[in-house]
């Protein structure tokens, strides 16, 4: 049942099964010549047909509604292409969009990446047989158009610009209008759980440009900031200040954690650290769960390489970590 939070503006909970994430928040934007659907949830059944379920239920006609696509994840664009029509139009930003291109084969979950990390090959192919992020994926068959920095959608009343936050992706996408304080937040901003902050692949950086992100979100003038997951609503300022906060901490987690196991690979150091999931233990976490885990703990690895505390070298192909200039 789509819920209505603002004049035109409602929100269809997408399931997301067997997923910790739960639920997507895709929101639909009703305009006078066309409307917009903002992400689709994973290529599955369950979520194709809670998605048009509540389409028809606001009575959408999807061949004048066009489809916004935050970030390249199968979460967020896993059903464009079941979902659009002759005369749906279908956006995403420019980087995401060369990225979500490698995907059908497989480019971002290529062995070699996943072993520098210091995954076993068994690990990978259960990961790659069992993660929604691969296993999910749209068809492949509708075109996309870039979406650039500083682009407006027009939809009614709303002038929707696109904004570039990178961190959870390299081209991650929010749409702002300063008029009306308004702000799809994506997965840049998540109110009561944290977003993913993982390495890129031959893309440096994602945690640096995170925080970025971060510090331009809590200049924004926004009264209304839509996640896409969990809790839709919240205080945008706010919730930038806490994961910047959480960020920081975790940076220091990952320090500490490095001068007691130098020299460890980033799958070994993540097994060390907290992360909040109903586990015993780390062999007992999902493998997609570990892979997610490893790739975050990877991107804090990066920054504190980048920023000259942490010393790395190939090792056998695997990445492994020493403290430099941590007291």
């Amino acid at each position: 049942m789509p819920t209505q939070l603002r004049q035109d503006i409602y929100v269809i909970k997408v399931p997301l099964p067997n997923n910790p994430l739960r639920d997507l928040n895709s929101y639909y934007i009703r305009g006078k010549e066309r409307d917009l659907l903002i992400d689709t949830g994973f290529n599955l059944d369950a979520c194709y047909d809670a998605l048009t379920t509540g389409l028809r239920e606001l009575g959408a006609d999807m061949a004048r509604t066009d489809l916004m696509l935050t970030h390249f994840h199968s979460d967020h664009c896993g059903l464009y292409d079941r979902v659009s029509r002759p005369g749906t139009r279908v956006f995403m930003g420019e980087k995401d969009l060369a990225l979500h291109r490698l995907a059908p084969t497989g480019g971002l979950w290529s062995q070699a990446a996943g072993l520098s990390l210091g995954f076993s090959p068994a690990e990978l192919r259960e990961n790659m047989s069992a993660n929604p992020a691969v296993t999910a994926v749209p068809e492949h068959k509708t075109e996309i158009l870039p979406l650039l920095g500083g682009d407006i959608l027009e939809v009614g009343d709303y002038a929707l610009q696109a904004v570039h936050t990178p961190g959870h992706t390299p081209g991650h996408i929010c749409l702002y209008d300063a008029e009306r304080e308004t702000l799809f937040c994506g997965d840049s901003i998540l109110y009561d759980i944290t977003p993913v902050i993982s390495i890129w692949p031959d893309r440096p950086g994602a945690l640096a440009s995170y925080l970025s992100t971060l510090q331009k979100m809590r200049t924004l003038r926004v009264k209304y900031a839509y996640a896409a997951h969990r809790q839709p609503c919240g205080n945008l300022g706010e919730r930038a200040e806490q994961l910047l906060e959480h960020h920081y901490k975790r940076l220091d987690d990952v320090s500490a954690v490095l001068v007691r196991h130098a020299g460890g690979s980033c799958y070994e150091l993540a097994s060390f650290m907290k992360w909040q999931i109903r586990a015993a233990s780390w062999a007992e976490f999902p493998v997609s769960q570990r892979w997610f885990a490893t790739a975050e703990a990877a991107s804090h690895l990066e920054y504190l390489w980048q920023q000259g505390k942490a010393g790395r070298e190939l090792d056998g192909g695997v990445w492994r970590y020493y403290p430099r200039g941590i007291s």
